[in-house]
């Protein structure tokens, strides 16, 4: 009853107003890039700082960890709990978004590590560091697209100290 009634106030709307109502509306589901939930609780949001730790804890190179931090602010903007369908029916989970192709090959299926343990902040990193570690940074395509911003990222008790030729 409240789409119904919402609608028609839509259409009791000038052109111009349901123009860009629409607009938004279709922006909104274009927008694949958006980390989902598999709950719509978003108390389940990490600090900066936490998501630091448990990247650390991990075993990242400590000076890499503003890197990784950043590319976790991107994938999933510290939701543990993130989950996106990718093109190819394929999904990506966790803090940083690791995708499903992971599970079936060696590095984070050594432990038989599920789906659900990769929304588990501390496993999910674990597998980021097995990835990164067999194909470095640009195995995220947001490090690519986010590259400089990630070099220059600042989390209080990391110095990004990293040759980005090496990288």
């Amino acid at each position: 009853m409240k789409k119904l009634s919402i609608f028609i106030v839509l259409l009791s709307l000038p052109t111009s107003l349901q123009l860009i109502s629409a607009d938004i509306s279709s922006a909104k589901a274009m927008d694949q890039n958006t980390a989902q939930t598999e709950d719509s609780d978003q108390s389940d949001e990490m600090s900066q700082s936490q998501v630091a730790q448990v990247i650390a804890q991990a075993g990242f190179p400590k000076q890499v960890v503003p890197i990784i931090t950043c590319l976790a602010e991107h994938e999933s903007r510290f939701n543990p709990k993130a989950v996106n369908e990718n093109s190819n029916h394929s999904r990506d989970y966790g803090l940083l978004q690791i995708n499903s192709i992971w599970l079936k090959k060696d590095g984070c299926n050594a432990n038989n590590t599920s789906v659900h343990q990769l929304l588990d902040p501390k496993t999910n990193a674990q597998c980021a560091l097995k990835i990164y570690k067999t194909q470095g940074l640009t195995a995220w395509t947001t490090y690519k697209t986010f590259k400089n911003t990630c070099l220059a990222y600042k989390v209080k008790g990391f110095k990004a100290n990293v040759d980005i030729a090496a990288l």
